[in-house]
């Protein structure tokens, strides 16, 4: 796929300056990077620093806790929690991405309102949003919080996915005993641990395949057109740029939204914790323009498509869709269709490997200009 990146890159370019700058908001500033110690990135999905910057924080006394997340295995089922870190150890407990909806704010909301630490918290782009509202209702809520951390979002999967694609390895969710959607080099691999001792790794793009399709996709992502957290504080993400995928460490993408958090990743530069340099607005677009690109500027095409189709997708029409966008969402509604239809959605997993990847490959093309 790194061929692809190069190819819209050459072939697409970039959009105007003024029109990057909707894409991107206002940022502080934007970097590329990772944390430069080892161990902190060692699981992390990307370039650990999201990890770095909640243990920095911890160790400084900057705040007393960090609200994360973690997929365990409760009962023979596999569910994603959040819970409150306290140290280093706990902060990298809960590295690695989460690619399945869980009630995030339901069961972060007790932890919140019960503890009296000063926290930062992490989530996606939905879960930061929902935690603001919450916050102008609670002022006491919104004083505890020193830090809201974003996470750059593709979309979240339903449960059901997941189980499809272990049952095509052919392990039975009650044999799971941990895992780890990604970790390692660019895509990475899945890493499952069994109740019998025994681990199994694949690539993640053997979930990613048909996660990238939109098979399986939340209803509630099809309405999103904010990928990139503006109501975080700080934004970290993967960085989908060709040039980087030969460099011998993953790199993030760091979008910081405030002077605070600026400061803070500058005095971790200082300290050697982070290794990350400037990234201009055209580097942040191209770094994620397959997500951008659907979620702006694609949304009015979701919005006139989904009424054909049954979907509400609300447009605010302060973008005007292309041909492409319009084509693009027919693919994405349509297999969002089929696949919460019980009688149709079994055919997905017999469709050939090659032709999904063909497919991913045509959907892809269509993000990208």
């Amino acid at each position: 796929m790194s061929w692809l990146l190069r190819y819209a890159d050459q072939v697409f370019g970039v959009p105007a300056p003024e029109d990057i700058q909707r894409y991107l908001g206002f940022p502080d500033a934007c970097y590329l990077g990772y944390a430069v110690q080892k161990e902190t990135r060692a699981r992390a999905a990307s370039g650990g620093v999201v990890s770095a910057l909640l243990i920095y924080l911890l160790e400084q006394d900057i705040i007393q806790g960090a609200l994360v997340s973690r997929t365990v295995v409760e009962g023979g089922r596999i569910q994603a929690r959040p819970f409150i870190a306290h140290s280093r150890e706990e902060v990298l407990a809960a590295q690695s991405s989460i690619y399945i909806e869980f009630p995030w704010l339901r069961e972060a909301r007790p932890l919140l309102e019960e503890t009296e630490e000063t926290l930062a918290i992490v989530g996606l782009p939905c879960h930061v949003r929902a935690l603001r509202r919450l916050e102008t209702r609670n002022p006491a809520l919104e004083h505890k919080i020193r830090l809201h951390v974003g996470l750059i979002c593709g979309r979240s999967s339903s449960k059901k996915l997941l189980l499809n694609v272990l049952a095509r390895k052919g392990i039975p969710e009650e044999k799971v005993m941990d895992i780890r959607f990604r970790e390692g080099h660019w895509r990475g691999r899945m890493h499952i641990w069994l109740r019998d001792g025994s681990e199994i790794t694949f690539p993640f793009q053997d979930f990613s395949l048909y996660r990238n399709l939109h098979f399986y996709c939340e209803r509630r992502c099809l309405h999103c057109a904010d990928p990139l957290g503006e109501q975080a504080d700080i934004v970290c993400g993967d960085a989908w740029l060709s040039e980087l995928r030969k460099q011998p460490i993953k790199h993030s993408l760091i979008i910081s939204r405030t002077d605070q958090t600026t400061c803070w990743v500058q005095e971790m530069m200082e300290q050697r914790l982070l290794a990350v340099g400037d990234a201009p607005p055209e580097t942040v677009f191209r770094a994620q323009r397959r997500g951008l690109i659907p979620a702006r500027r694609g949304k009015e095409a979701k919005s006139r498509i989904g009424r054909l189709l049954g979907y509400r997708v609300r447009s605010q029409g302060a973008w005007r869709s292309r041909w492409n966008d319009y084509l693009m969402a027919a693919i994405v509604l349509l297999n969002h269709r089929w696949s919460h239809n019980r009688k149709l959605s079994p055919l997905i997993f017999h469709i050939p490997k090659p032709f999904l990847r063909l497919y991913v490959l045509v959907l892809s093309l269509l993000k990208q200009f």
